[in-house]
């Protein structure tokens, strides 16, 4: 993140995003949501050690087998397209920007204002689509976005322990004034927002999710680079026309990681066309640690994307895991989070963790809202009380498991991670762990349909 440079020292975790307001269920115009699977980069899962996590969207603890309140959308809101921005800083609670000045308190939510500004969101913009990042926490704790009017949902978007630097790529349904709300649970912690885009009736983005496909591994040729990402040497990654990304596309959804860093540092991703690296980050890192974050870009004239690093040399993997492009695609229906699974509980059917070796099915179609012509579905995962160091991949039923991950873990980790996964045989998804055993936690948020 840029200076004043934070201490990214221990493992990032990440989560999905609130739900809009009871009473704006039947007018809510959408709470997009992107694709996020993470493929597998040929390391050991969960090599972060991570310190002890509070909150999965339950005010029980996590251990509990109460689980929060959640209610289905009444109404299937309408669909939204989406444009692309070059990341700009709205808020840094360091310094001026956003107007804050100070570390977000627990218990005294605070407002940001995302209409207007300068990437001129419109007016009628129905969400947004930011990379937050919390810095300096003074206690674990997690952080929860939604939109500005609401109460505040039993959801979290990061989830965060003491001194640590963690981001996430979240969105967010705009609320009153054109603003969203953020509410911090426990302590202070200072918060970074950086827009990369919006979801408004004039937008034309429609999204189209791809099977992962590899475009750049710098351990490898892969990509063509070859070599570690330096400081001060921005590299350009080509995305259209690569990975089944077509030449129209607007804008590309990556599954970034990055590994075997020097120093603790952050990547940036921007469009090509000359512009110095923004004053934005994407992933955090500390020396040695292996970590991934969504990132949504916007593609250059000459159909790449950059990638700068700040501090030392970092290997960088890049998925690309869908894109956006005008005149065909799916739109995003947002539905108010609702758990469809949890598997310290009876819901879901599960009544038990899941097991590596024993792939389980979920129904998704008919359940918390999802549209009977849903093509993919959105939902925040989160692992909890695992065994073992691992990973859990999620994938459309009656496909082979592909070679990817949604959310890798330590043990006794408790991570969430917002995913999105097109729906397989009878309108399921398949969960798979790859070792030991975990329980998963299944909030449903929206999904994509062609009208």
């Amino acid at each position: 993140m840029p200076d004043p440079d934070p201490d990214p020292d221990a493992c990032r975790t990440r989560a999905g995003h609130g739900a809009p307001p009871p009473s704006r269920v039947s007018r809510v115009r959408a709470a997009a949501a992107v694709l996020v699977v993470a493929a597998v980069i040929g390391v050991a899962p969960g090599l972060a050690t991570a310190e002890g996590r509070t909150g999965i969207g339950s005010p029980a603890p996590i251990g509990s087998s109460v689980v929060g309140p959640s209610v289905a959308d009444t109404g299937v809101s309408p669909g939204q397209a989406f444009a692309s921005v070059p990341p700009t800083r709205i808020l840094d609670s360091r310094g001026p920007v956003g107007g804050w000045g100070a570390p977000l308190a627990a218990g005294s939510p605070r407002d940001l204002t995302v209409t207007g500004g300068p990437a001129a969101v419109p007016v009628d913009a129905a969400a947004v689509v930011l990379n937050v990042t919390v810095t300096g926490g003074t206690s674990n704790s997690f952080l929860t976005a939604y939109p500005a009017g609401a109460t505040p949902p039993t959801a979290s978007n990061l989830n965060f322990a003491a001194g640590q630097t963690t981001p996430n790529l979240v969105t967010v349904a705009v609320g009153d004034s054109g603003q969203v709300t953020f509410v911090n649970t426990i302590g202070s912690v200072h918060v970074v927002a950086d827009l990369v885009g919006y979801y408004a009736p004039a937008a034309t983005g429609r999204f189209q999710a791809l099977v992962p496909v590899r475009l750049l591994d710098s351990r490898t040729a892969t990509g063509g680079w070859a070599v570690p990402l330096n400081a001060g040497t921005p590299k350009p990654l080509v995305v259209r026309g690569v990975g089944g990304v077509p030449p129209a596309a607007d804008a590309v959804v990556l599954n970034l990681t990055a590994t075997g860093g020097t120093t603790n540092s952050f990547l940036t991703a921007y469009p090509s066309g000359g512009q110095s690296v923004p004053n934005a980050s994407n992933v955090n890192f500390g020396a040695g640690e292996t970590i991934a974050n969504l990132a949504v870009v916007q593609i250059g004239p000459d159909g790449s994307v950059m990638f700068g690093n700040a501090v030392g040399a970092v290997d960088v993997v890049a998925d690309v895991v869908g894109f956006y492009q005008a005149g065909s695609g799916d739109l995003f229906h947002a539905l108010v989070p609702d758990r469809i699974l949890d598997s310290r509980s009876a819901l879901g059917g599960w009544n038990g963790p899941l097991t590596a070796g024993t792939d389980r099915d979920l129904q998704v179609a008919g359940a918390g809202g999802v549209g009977a012509d849903a093509t993919a579905v959105v939902g925040n995962l989160t692992v909890t009380g695992s065994s073992a160091n691992s990973f859990v991949t999620v994938y459309p039923t009656g496909t082979a498991r592909p070679t990817a991950s949604n959310v890798n873990f330590a043990t006794g980790q408790t991570i969430p991670n917002l995913t999105t996964v097109g729906l397989g045989s009878g309108g399921s998804i398949t969960l798979a762990d790859a070792v030991g055993s975990t329980h998963v936690v299944y909030d449903v948020v929206g999904y994509f349909a062609p009208t």
